[in-house]
């Protein structure tokens, strides 16, 4: 797993944040299709929370073998990976949090999935024309940050507004994709 990835501003299209899409990724589709978005030229960046709860966690996989898509880890990503390799993680507990799909895969499949989602950065900037975005496991900040850590190793200090957020990237589903 590479810790960090820096993104080139995008020179084609538009760049998209997603947050919390927790396998309601027809959902998600639907929401890029309002957005009109155009896979040719355009990319998503999911803030991680890929999987549980939702009926659709498997296809993250599919979804991260897209060209257009990037995303970082979330502690849902670190909670599959703990349950497949650590077995750190209490099952009652991972259930609770939406593990059971991961769960009923045999253990070999559960390796293969957690491993494909624990490569993913845990921190990551884009480079857009107003300047760094920094999609984070706690959302977008303004500047050099992810999971509050700058990439030089330093903690992260910058602030914004939503406003000032979303005029740098725009944000395909504000609300958890879980809720509807």
């Amino acid at each position: 797993m590479s810790v960090f990835r820096h993104f080139e501003r995008n020179l084609a299209g538009r760049d998209f944040a997603v947050g919390d899409i927790h396998g309601h990724f027809t959902r998600l589709q639907a929401a890029l299709d309002a957005a009109g978005f155009v896979a040719e030229s355009d990319r998503l960046f999911s803030v991680g929370d890929l999987v549980d709860r939702g009926p659709e966690s498997i296809r993250a996989l599919e979804w991260l073998d897209r060209p257009w898509f990037f995303a970082i880890q979330g502690n849902h990503e670190d909670m599959a990976v703990r349950h497949a390799f650590e077995h750190r993680l209490d099952p009652d507990v991972y259930c609770s949090n939406g593990g059971a799909w991961l769960m009923a895969l045999p253990d070999c499949e559960q390796r293969r999935v957690a491993a494909r989602l624990g490569s993913l950065p845990l921190l990551a900037e884009i480079d857009t024309e107003y300047g760094l975005v920094g999609p984070g496991s706690r959302g977008l900040s303004v500047g050099v940050v992810g999971r509050s850590v700058r990439r030089d190793g330093e903690p992260g200090c910058a602030t914004a507004t939503q406003g000032e957020i979303e005029s740098r990237l725009p944000v395909v589903a504000r609300a958890d994709l879980c809720r509807g």
